[in-house]
């Protein structure tokens, strides 16, 4: 329906602005009288192209002297419209007596249409619609409700993922509660001003375009940010770009070849989150003809396809200290692989010594109620093994072998103290990162977490005895 712009709407519902809100006001009374909770996304056509707006608006907007940027009367009056059909819709809100318990969200999908027209432009932040530059991405996200102080503003990066966990929890379900496939974190701490920060698998965000929209000039890439940094991996050619955001909102100055270490760890990390989640990739094309290219503006750019990422190579073994945290690409890729834990540690009390994965995929090495341990969890079915005994003080050697058949060994300087079973290897790449010395995100064993490790690591090893392409 040309996004909601047909002529049958006008003068009265331009962009079915004020029918659209009128539905949603009636869909409100009904759940209102029968007393139930409620959840309710309005989504507008308007501000999409074509432009419509009322007589009165276009009248009003067209009297008006151009900005200095937006000279586009038209856009103006259609967004006036809009805004005045969603003040109807809080109004209603307040008619009917929930203000007191509803929370209420504002905010869009995605930046505006690619175009020369300045009214329409995402200026300062670079791109557009279809594209993973700021402009295609930053969008307005504002929160009314309960508990939420008026005017208050948060810099905390959020992003449309983590509105399901929010919903969740400020309805009463723990975050925790959810299945692991979601990958957002609660915002409510921050609305309730808390913190300012908000808990999720990843610190990272991640955004992922392996397409094509000629029409909107944009070709496959992705992108994660990470305090404050952004990297974003051209599919075409390989090649990466590194913009600092908190300095340079506009991405103009590429910084990979000044930054090279931060932009390869960022990398890799981005590829191995593609990875782990198993997502859609970009493909070459053997039949592609430069002369016959339908995106011309890309003037004879590179379209070699980049190696996907279950071409890298795999390491096999992973020399890790007190304190790292890996994901991606930096962890190591335990999916059908035996594995082997070496731990010279000194326990001063329980705790994690090594987490990897999550609720569903997943292994630990933790000290229980003094006890050494190994646990794995396979389809969230956990399998543990324990030490018959404290472990002693002192420094001690621990070993702990997942080996393929799903045998548990778990020894103690050098002499075997327990052996289980489990369904097999662990079958896919866990997407919740590697820890040492704590597990705070989605616990493996059967602990409650952040479960900091109490006492000193002294050497930990971590070795994938059947990997492909072994670099030792």
């Amino acid at each position: 329906n040309r996004e909601g712009t047909l002529s049958e709407n006008l003068p009265d519902d331009p962009k079915q602005a004020f029918g659209i809100t009128r539905r949603a006001i009636d869909w409100m009374q009904q759940k209102t009288r029968s007393d139930r909770p409620f959840y309710l996304q309005v989504s507008h056509y308007a501000t999409h192209l074509g432009y419509q707006s009322r007589p009165e608006t276009t009248e009003k907007f067209g009297a008006m002297e151009p900005g200095e940027r937006h000279d586009n009367r038209r856009y103006a009056a259609m967004l006036w419209d809009m805004d005045a059909a969603i003040g109807r819709l809080l109004d209603a809100v307040d008619r009917l007596g929930l203000s007191e318990n509803t929370y209420i969200i504002y905010t869009a999908d995605n930046g505006t249409y690619p175009t020369d027209d300045p009214g329409n432009i995402n200026g300062p932040v670079r791109g557009h619609k279809a594209s993973l530059w700021e402009g295609g991405v930053r969008v307005p996200f504002i929160v009314t409700g309960p508990g939420i102080t008026a005017g208050a503003i948060s810099h905390a990066p959020v992003i449309g993922y983590d509105i399901l966990p929010t919903v969740c929890d400020l309805a009463g379900l723990p975050a925790k509660e959810l299945p692991s496939r979601v990958e957002g974190g609660s915002l409510a701490p921050i609305l309730q001003g808390k913190n300012n920060q908000v808990e999720r698998r990843h610190d990272e965000l991640f955004f992922h375009w392996p397409h094509y929209q000629h029409a909107k000039r944009s070709f496959p890439h992705s992108t994660i940010v990470r305090s404050g940094w952004k990297l974003h991996y051209w599919w075409e050619t390989g090649t990466v770009s590194l913009y600092r955001l908190e300095d340079d909102l506009d991405e103009s100055e590429e910084l990979s070849e000044s930054h090279g270490r931060r932009a390869r760890a960022m990398r890799l990390d981005l590829l191995g989150y593609l990875n782990d989640i198993d997502a859609q990739l970009p493909a070459g094309n053997p039949a592609f003809d430069p002369k016959e290219d339908p995106a011309g503006w890309r003037w004879g750019r590179d379209v070699s396809a980049a190696p996907p990422p279950s071409e890298l190579p795999v390491r096999s073994r992973f020399e890790l200290s007190a304190g790292d945290e890996l994901s991606g690409l930096r962890a190591p890729q335990i999916a059908d692989h035996s594995l082997t834990i070496e731990a010279e540690v000194s326990a001063e009390g329980d705790g994690v010594i090594l987490a990897q994965g999550g609720r569903n995929l997943g292994y630990s090495l933790f000290i229980q109620d003094g006890m050494a341990s190994l646990a794995t969890k396979i389809h969230g079915k956990m399998s543990v093994i324990s030490a018959p005994e404290p472990l002693p003080a002192g420094r001690r050697r621990i070993v702990a072998r997942i080996e393929r058949g799903g045998n548990l060994i778990l020894r103690i300087d050098g002499k075997e103290v327990a052996s289980g079973q489990s369904p097999g290897l662990i079958p896919s790449q866990p997407i919740d990162q590697l820890q040492v010395g704590r597990d705070g995100r989605s616990q493996v064993g059967p602990y409650k977490g952040p479960n900091v490790f109490k006492g000193e690591i002294n050497r930990l090893v971590i070795r994938l005895p059947d990997a492909e392409n072994d670099p030792a």
